[in-house]
């Protein structure tokens, strides 16, 4: 993070007041301590002044002059801060994402990196008023999506960015295609996780309503995790990097807080490797917790993800793990009762969310042959076989076109089951 002292002209004369010291930075360094301790370092850059009260001893705080960054010294004496500004990536140990500030700006409440930077989206841009749509039912995220708008082809949105003039553009409406460009749309279902939620407005920072349901992870912890119970959780462990997501489901969190501890850590970056049975993936700092949404009706696809944070002041970790997911729908117990010809239900084990299939049959009986009959009464008494004749038909093959061969032993077989069932009649 980089604070700089901002000093304005007046009248091409540097006013006296400009220097005057109100420790607007002593409460801004208070509120990154309070609010975003998942800062690593601060770069102070100063034409040379060192407050009184800054502990130049702490290893968090480096202070930086001019003279430093500025490979040209002529240019110094200056107080223009775009001057300034674009020396800052000189910095000596300055990491390629940082945070630039100036002393008078604080914190009030708590933040994330992800409030300033998505691996996804790139760097986020807050504006104090909106910027005015191109036309009356065109946002602006629909211009260059990947689909010809409707709301957006006409000349003030440049034709939609674009989408509406080429050759290779879909036509549709509320798309969303550009969150995943490799794949091809072509339905609501698939860009939309519910009714006003498309997919990558989940994880968005923002508390969609519509997204918060659990076919969209309630929004992938944008509003809260309070409903995160009702979703299927895994918790994700230091030494296992393999696991086999249980069917069934479309949506699922994992727990990182054994690898990222909730007050003691920051996750910084978070990949994973695009498949098209990702619906959406997304990483909450606040909560250490992975959301993952995915597609319906794909066998079994192995999805490997990266996580990469600090613990403590000066550890650096980065974790891979894969996940096995198979996202057909379970059979249900309809489904089960008519793909076999005998008496078969479908029961649901709550503890691991498998199906089992047990099958109703009359047990037949079994005789004690090799012991006399005076001691037989101490073991259980035989259960006659109750055989359902509708269920057990004896099938008439003298009408199949088979070979001489199979005839006579399908006869064979024929007989034989007449004789068992005279001897059980």
């Amino acid at each position: 993070m980089v604070w700089y002292f901002s000093i304005d002209l007046e009248s091409e004369q540097i006013s006296a007041n400009r220097f005057q010291d109100n420790d607007e930075l002593r409460y801004s360094l208070r509120s990154i301590e309070l609010h975003a301790p998942w800062v690593r370092h601060i770069y102070i850059i100063t034409n040379g002044q060192i407050p009184s009260w800054l502990d130049l001893e702490n290893p968090r705080v480096t202070l930086v002059t001019h003279q430093e960054i500025f490979p040209n010294q002529s240019h110094l004496p200056t107080y223009s801060s775009p001057a300034i500004e674009v020396h800052l990536h000189r910095i000596p140990g300055l990491s390629d994402k940082f945070i630039y500030m100036n002393d008078d700006v604080m914190f009030g409440k708590d933040v994330w990196p992800d409030d300033f930077y998505t691996h996804a989206g790139g760097q986020k841009v807050y504006l104090t008023w909106p910027v005015p749509n191109c036309q009356e039912g065109c946002p602006n995220t629909w211009i260059r999506d990947g689909y010809c708008d409707k709301a957006c082809n006409s000349s003030e949105c440049d034709w939609d960015g674009g989408d509406c003039t080429g050759g290779n553009t879909q036509v549709g409406s509320n798309n969303f295609g550009a969150q995943f460009p490799q794949n091809s749309f072509d339905s609501s279902e698939e860009l939309y996780c519910n009714s006003g939620c498309a997919n990558n407005w989940v994880a968005d920072r923002y508390c969609d309503q519509a997204c918060n349901v659990l076919s969209c992870g309630f929004d992938a912890g944008d509003c809260g995790n309070a409903n995160f119970n009702q979703l299927h959780k895994v918790d994700i462990l230091p030494r296992q990097h393999h696991y086999r997501l249980p069917g069934g489901f479309l949506v699922y969190y994992f727990n990182l807080t054994a690898i990222f501890p909730m007050d003691a850590s920051g996750i910084r970056k978070a990949e994973y490797e695009k498949h098209k049975v990702i619906r959406t993936a997304a990483v909450s700092n606040k909560y250490k917790t992975m959301t993952l949404l995915l597609y319906s009706k794909h066998n079994d696809t192995e999805l490997n993800f990266k996580i990469a944070g600090r613990v403590g002041l000066n550890h650096t970790i980065e974790f891979e793990f894969n996940v096995t997911v198979n996202t057909w729908p379970l059979p249900t117990k309809k489904a089960a009762i008519d793909s076999t010809s005998v008496n078969v239900t479908s029961s649901k084990d709550a503890s691991n969310d498998t199906v089992k299939m047990e099958e109703n049959v009359t047990e037949a009986p079994f005789s004690f042959t090799d012991v006399p009959k005076e001691i037989r009464s101490a073991f259980p008494v035989q259960r006659t076989l109750e055989l359902d004749l509708d269920r057990y038909q004896v099938m008439n093959i003298s009408n199949l076109q088979l070979s001489g061969e199979v005839m006579v032993l399908l006869k064979q077989l024929q007989e034989s089951f007449k004789q068992e069932f005279s001897l059980h009649s």
